[in-house]
């Protein structure tokens, strides 16, 4: 299981390899919302993040970040 700081950086990291933010937006008593490019999504307030569940976050994150439009600018040669 993964250690939920460690967790929370990996996130971070996959974010950032597409150019998008991401961050917390509201605290509960048992999970934290997030929110990357639009996708929101729980996170559980553990220590240890269970595989399966961090497994099922990335994969829908990345299939989010990888059906996302590019930007206007990525394609400018100006």
């Amino acid at each position: 299981m993964p250690k939920k700081k460690q967790f929370e950086k990996t996130i971070l990291k996959l974010a950032k390899s597409y150019g998008v933010s991401v961050g917390k937006i509201r605290e509960g008593s048992s999970h934290e919302i997030w929110e990357c490019a639009g996708l929101i999504f729980p996170l559980p307030r553990h220590r240890e993040i269970a595989e399966g569940t961090a497994r099922s976050i990335i994969k829908a994150l990345a299939n989010h970040l990888d059906n996302l439009e590019p930007t206007k600018n990525e394609g400018d040669s100006r």
